[in-house]
């Protein structure tokens, strides 16, 4: 056996023991740290002065990970809110391939998600993929050296069990970035333990919306529970239904108070009901598919 079949034969049973461990998760690991816990980052940021370097936090990926440029971090985000990836790994693994002059070097995707097959009956059609993601200015400039790469990361992650996508900031729409990255702020440790207040306005906001069970806004919405508690006490939570996706709007428009919006299901994504004909939910539009 070669390198090139050993490393397909280790990377085919990393994965099939993330599926297990996705699958029968019993809490022994936190879920969103099963993906770091089974492919660990293989490679350190790069030193480089290009790019926007840091650190996002993202639960999905387990908490705080590295990103080497901005529009990095943007994707990172995006997987975070995207309902359907289950988790994501940066720098998780290592591609073998040959150079020029016979030389065996290592190419790493920046990072791969794995899809929940909740919304698909023949379970997770788009999992796992791996991505590159570079500027479509950094792309053209180093094609010469990141073809042989990526040409090899597609032939090698293919017999892998993997899909391989190169990922460029045109598949990113400035608004809905700009809505999720505010809706972001209201998920997280804050918003996962309930007083019993806040689970009285969170219940009253919902029952609000089924009550009338019409289209509304924002403001509207925050009149019909202004009896509950103070305004400051109920944004929070009003926000929060929207990160959790129970109440839902076109993202790719500017969010304001008075954006109209509706209730897609009753306890977020674990939830949801995909909506009626319309199908109106935006997560579902081809303009916002950012994998296709």
């Amino acid at each position: 056996m070669n390198i090139r079949e050993a490393a397909i034969q280790e990377l085919r049973l990393r994965r099939q023991r993330l599926v297990q461990a996705l699958a029968s998760s019993d809490g022994a690991v936190p879920r969103n740290k099963i993906g770091a816990s089974i492919f660990p980052m293989v490679r350190q940021p790069s030193t480089s002065n290009r790019g926007t370097k840091g650190h996002v936090h993202c639960f999905k990926a387990g908490g705080h990970v590295p990103h080497e440029s901005d529009v990095e971090r943007k994707f990172y985000k995006l997987m975070e809110w995207d309902y359907s990836v289950e988790t994501f790994v940066v720098q998780p693994f290592k591609v073998p391939y040959r150079l020029g002059n016979g030389r065996i070097s290592h190419y790493t995707p920046d990072c791969f998600a794995i899809s929940s097959d909740v919304f698909l009956d023949d379970g997770p059609k788009y999992a796992p993929t791996a991505f590159e993601i570079k500027t479509k200015e950094q792309l053209a400039e180093e094609w010469s050296d990141l073809k042989p790469k990526l040409r090899a990361a597609r032939s090698f992650l293919s017999e892998s069990g993997f899909r391989f996508r190169i990922l460029t900031e045109d598949r990113i729409h400035p608004q809905f970035l700009e809505n999720v990255e505010f809706l972001l702020g209201y998920r997280g440790p804050r918003f996962m333990i309930r007083s019993a207040k806040d689970r009285e306005i969170v219940d009253r906001l919902i029952w609000a919306v089924k009550r009338s069970n019409d289209d509304f806004t924002p403001r509207e919405l925050l009149h019909r529970v202004k009896d509950v508690a103070t305004r400051g006490d109920v944004i929070p939570w009003m926000w929060n239904l929207y990160a959790d996706y129970v109440f839902q709007c076109d993202l790719l428009v500017p969010l304001t108070l008075d954006t109209v919006s509706w209730r897609v299901g009753d306890a977020g994504s674990g939830m949801l009901n995909l909506g009626g004909p319309d199908n109106r939910a935006d997560w579902r539009q081809p303009d916002n598919y950012w994998r296709r």
